[in-house]
């Protein structure tokens, strides 16, 4: 399994290329800065790495069907799903 600190930087590395080199290094810093303050907000900002390292901790869900997922990293409290309507609603 690969450290959190490799798979960060291979994933920022990924996002600079889909961007194009667009990247804005003071904002990257400043999310960094953010993740060392709050372990909230490191655990949203690496939610990613549970996909990454799921069958190294849950071998057993590798033989499980596979199903389509979406992950969804926003705060509870400022949006919800609208009731039977498969869209969010923000408040």
């Amino acid at each position: 399994m690969t450290t959190i600190f490799d798979s960060a930087q291979r994933y920022e590395g990924w996002l600079k290329a889909q961007l194009h080199g667009d990247l804005v290094a003071d904002d990257l810093a400043k999310k960094h800065e953010k993740m060392r303050k709050s372990a909230f907000v490191f655990l949203r900002a690496t939610y990613w790495r549970w996909a990454e390292t799921v069958f190294d901790v849950c071998p057993d869900l590798a033989d499980a069907a596979s199903v389509l997922a979406v992950g969804d990293a926003r705060d509870v409290a400022r949006c919800r799903w609208a009731a039977g309507l498969g869209r969010q609603r923000f408040r």
